[in-house]
């Protein structure tokens, strides 16, 4: 298995890229490895690559069961970096025995949807997950999916964003041919692969990287930062490029790195946030009123709230948004999702105010997330935040920080725990009685919430 060292000078990750699925093809042999766990308690490495032994800092008894964290791949497992975790229920369950859900998540830089099955089962899902064959674009660092989302109001499919052709779509990820490229899913459908201003001109999106359904109204949320576009012998970001300065951002059609929204009624695809430099997960509060943004940016990692708008215009007199802002203005507390979904023309849409509400950061936190006292200081090269999720039954969110995840209370401005795996870490997932899905570089995890309730397309009531 031939092997290329790639160093990641930028702060998203550090991992060692492999150039293993670069000529895969679909094939009718088994694609499955048995999965087997693995549990790594507090001063135990997680793997030999990682920094420091696991650690726990903080009250973890207020977020976890226990403190340990389960490996969740084989041993010969070929992940190189997991992303874009999503619990599905299992549908072809056909007993108790069997798991209640299974796990999709991306390698972005080997172009592969995986699942995991219980488990106990490891499966190459989907190939070319990127829309593109990775072989003939050799220097790409990560033509891959990234983000995945349920549809909300259609729960048979699946929301997926694609690096390669910088564009998010949409299958029934379920029905999908084992070890097929990704463009044969079921009832594929581009969504958004362009935003097009006021003034009619057209650009190409960067490279779409985390997605969300919000299930009021059906819209897609999704960031459009730049880490698509990354090169294999240029693989750096900002100040840790040779130059110092970004050569992604020249990449840039739109010359923003944005946060939009797409309409599934009007297909529209709206600008809501332009001025985060370096926009990655998001994710909206259990009340379904919030948007929470994690901002990448190096030396400044954050994450930031809007409120979201529910505006009483109507259609025929709502702006299309393009240029950012929220055209309806008017607040309205009462989010009655029954006249949304059957009052077709008088749908209320959700915007963000064009203000943010309150930031998370170093500063607001008084601390620096991902070391502690014992452990080293950081470089730069440990991550940051990336994925996010905020858990229904505490209102936590729980974020990748570097080495790690942090459960943070976002009322009180608390960091409740970090678990610092000494590892690159890039998202999180809920899943099925307070299981907690963790990704990263080489590697998928699992802790258990403290409160073990099932989170699996758990809503409060409005």
């Amino acid at each position: 298995m031939a092997k290329k060292a790639i160093l990641l000078s930028f702060a998203l990750r550090a991992v060692t890229v492999t150039t293993y699925a670069a000529g895969i093809e679909r094939t009718d042999e088994t694609t499955s490895t048995d999965a087997s766990i693995r549990v790594v308690q507090s001063g135990t490495k997680i793997n030999e690559g990682a920094r420091f032994p696991l650690v726990f800092v903080g009250n973890w008894q207020k977020a976890l069961a226990s403190p340990k964290v389960e490996k969740m791949l084989p041993i010969d497992h070929k992940v190189v970096w997991a992303e874009g975790p999503l619990v599905r229920e299992y549908r072809d369950r056909d007993d108790t025995d069997e798991p209640s859900s299974v796990l999709y998540f991306s390698d972005t830089t080997t172009a592969i949807i995986y699942r995991l099955l219980g488990r106990k089962r490891l499966e190459v899902w989907a190939i070319h997950a990127g829309g593109i064959d990775p072989t003939e674009h050799p220097n790409l660092a990560e033509p891959g999916s990234n983000g995945m989302a349920t549809d909300e109001l259609d729960g048979e499919f699946v929301v997926i964003n694609q690096h390669g052709l910088r564009r998010v779509i949409k299958c029934r990820l379920d029905d999908h041919a084992p070890g097929a490229p990704l463009s044969e899913c079921p009832d594929f459908e581009v969504i958004a692969d362009s935003f097009t201003d006021q003034e009619k001109n057209k650009f190409k999106l960067n490279s779409p990287n985390d997605v969300i359904v919000h299930p009021i109204d059906g819209s897609v949320w999704f960031t459009d930062p730049i880490y698509g576009l990354l090169e294999k012998e240029r693989f750096c970001d900002e100040w840790n490029c040779e130059r110092h300065g970004s050569y992604l951002d020249e990449k840039s059609e739109t010359g923003w790195k944005g946060v939009y929204r797409f309409d599934r009624y009007t297909k529209a695809v709206d600008l809501v946030a332009r001025y985060h430099r370096r926009p990655n997960g998001l994710a909206f509060s259990p009340d379904l009123k919030t948007l929470w943004i994690a901002d990448s940016t190096i030396g400044n990692p954050s994450l930031t709230s809007y409120d979201i708008v529910v505006p009483t215009a109507t259609l025929d007199n709502f702006g299309d948004g393009s240029d950012g802002h929220n055209y309806g203005k008017d607040k309205e507390e009462d989010h009655d999702k029954k006249n949304i979904r059957t009052n077709a023309n008088h749908r209320r849409l959700l915007y963000i105010d064009t203000k943010a509400k309150e930031i998370l950061n170093s500063a607001t936190l008084g601390m620096t997330l991902g070391t502690t006292e014992g452990l080293p200081h950081l470089t730069g090269g440990e991550g940051v935040t990336d994925g996010i999720k905020i858990d229904p039954d505490t209102k936590y969110i729980w974020t990748s920080i570097p080495n790690g995840v942090a459960v943070i209370n976002p009322d009180s401005k608390e960091v409740i725990c970090q678990i610092l795996l000494g590892i690159n870490t890039s998202n999180v997932a809920f899943g099925d009685k307070g299981e907690v899905w963790l990704t990263g570089a080489r590697g998928i995890w699992r802790v258990q919430k403290s409160l073990a309730t099932s989170s699996i397309s758990k809503r409060e009531e409005l």
